[in-house]
């Protein structure tokens, strides 16, 4: 016997399977958002200080957004890295890249 994953878990539950699947949509949302954030900044040529940490900090986003849509897909999405216990669908909803609980944030 297996013992489900909370992403597994989840997308068991129909309810709650449709929740992963907004928050799919959510990420995939913020994934266009933020790469149409980055093309602007690097296509304008003034390239300062502030352009240049707001690049490096949607690249960073942009990664963290990358491995979330990968979690779901791989069935690990809404497991806490640091505890292996699920992240409040709460939670997930209202920063949909974490990687942890409340508790171990």
């Amino acid at each position: 016997m297996t013992i489900p994953t909370p992403a597994r878990a989840l997308a068991g539950d129909v309810a709650l399977s449709g929740e992963l699947e907004e928050i799919r949509q959510i990420l995939l949302g913020e994934r266009r958002v933020h790469l149409d954030r980055l093309a602007w900044l690097e296509d304008d040529g003034t390239h300062n200080f502030d352009d240049k940490s707001a690049t490096s900090a949607l690249r960073s986003l942009l990664i963290d957004i990358d491995a979330a849509l990968q979690r779901l897909q791989d069935g690990t999405y809404g497991t806490c890295q640091d505890c292996g216990r699920p992240v409040p669908v709460a939670r997930l909803r209202a920063l949909p890249h974490t990687t942890h609980c409340v508790d171990c944030a």
